[in-house]
């Protein structure tokens, strides 16, 4: 059973601070309304006290996820939340954006043990806590409708890097099974080492590591328990990539004709362009603070200023951000790449998303599992 929950915090009985007199006062249990939807903004009208700071909505996103095989006696659970806030896009759609600026969520094994067949058994040892990349979009909202489609997207409930240790009981023997994940490595003490990938950020590594963990709860969930949803999944995907590849395409035709970003259609290819590249900044493997800001520049200035596309600042913005890659994958030895994409997902949670509601939105997939 798996399950996507987001609750926001109650919009009233906060206390909110303003200026008065070049002194900080505290306003308590006023009431506030949204505007435009944007961002989660709230404008406060209070008597003679313009300049009053409202803090933006935090939305608490849960998940919980637990695989159970009796007859296996498999039992796998996990636990993981993270507090985020609303995020305007390029685009005019929206994110909800983790406060550290990741597109992280961090992970509590609450159980973790399995049997195969053979009688091997395994346990883990640890860690016990760690972090996956995920991506929660939202669809365009306005002031006459603070609604918008929420999709969550996963790619892995498995670590990602460091190492996994489980405890190995076959018979009367005991052996450590070490999952290095950042080497692409096995190791059984007392035993032998296994090499499954090349060392690094390797996409074929980072899955065969995640299935060997035996925690990518929801990658198997979806792919043995519901095979009708996993061929859905599958087929949204491979939708999602042609359409994102023509649109690549088609920007990059006329990334060189600065006249073209300032035609409507132009506008509207750059700020999806930067929606895009908002959404995954947080979560690219081989990537350098430095170009991050500079692509979140980039992005601010297409959302905020209506000139900025095909200027002669916008073309050396652009290519500070290509200098700046180049350096990256210099420095790494690895091209940037996006540990989760819009659009693309092993699994996927859809649904509405309220502005306004105590609870946003609230998802799940459930299914049994058979006979072992």
């Amino acid at each position: 059973m798996s399950s996507f929950q987001k609750t926001q915090r109650p919009g009233h009985h906060h206390f909110y601070t303003g200026e008065k007199n070049g002194q900080t006062e505290v306003y308590p249990d006023m009431t506030f309304t949204s505007v435009n939807g944007k961002s989660g903004y709230h404008v406060l009208k209070c008597g003679d006290q313009p300049n009053i700071v409202v803090a933006e909505d935090e939305y608490k996103i849960k998940m919980d996820a637990e695989q159970t095989i009796p007859e296996a006696g498999q039992d796998i659970k996990l636990h993981g939340e993270c507090t985020a806030i609303l995020k305007g896009l390029p685009d005019r759609t929206y994110m909800l954006e983790p406060l550290d600026k990741t597109r992280n969520m961090q992970v509590t094994v609450e159980k973790g043990i399995y049997a195969n067949k053979d009688g091997r058994s395994g346990k883990l040892i640890e860690p016990y806590s760690y972090t996956f990349p995920f991506l929660f979009s939202i669809g365009k909202m306005d002031k006459s409708n603070s609604s918008g489609n929420g999709t969550v997207y996963l790619n892995y409930t498995s670590p990602q890097k460091g190492k996994v240790v489980w405890r190995i009981v076959s018979g009367d023997k005991t052996v450590i099974e070490t999952v290095d994940i950042d080497q692409g490595a096995v190791t059984y003490s007392p035993g032998t080492t296994t090499r499954i990938g090349s060392p690094g950020n390797d996409a074929k590594n980072a899955i065969a590591i995640s299935a060997v963990t035996n925690l990518n709860v929801l990658n198997y969930f979806m792919a043995k328990d519901n095979g009708q949803v996993a061929m859905q999944n599958a087929q949204k995907n491979i939708s999602n990539a042609k359409n994102q590849m023509a649109f690549a395409k088609q920007s990059e035709a006329h990334m060189h004709d600065p006249n073209y970003f300032k035609t409507k259609q132009g506008q509207a290819d750059l700020q999806k362009a930067m929606s895009l590249q908002q959404q995954i900044g947080g979560n690219i493997a081989n990537i350098s603070n430095q170009t991050k800001q500079t692509s979140a520049d980039i992005s601010n200035k297409v959302m905020n200023d209506s000139g900025y596309a095909g200027s002669k600042q916008f073309n050396q913005d652009l290519g500070k951000e290509q200098m700046s890659e180049l350096g990256d994958e210099e420095a790494t030895g690895n091209a940037a790449m996006a540990q989760v994409v819009p659009g693309a997902a092993i699994i996927r949670n859809e649904g509405n998303f309220f502005l306004d509601s105590v609870q946003s939105f609230n998802e799940s997939k459930e299914a049994s599992i058979g006979g072992v």
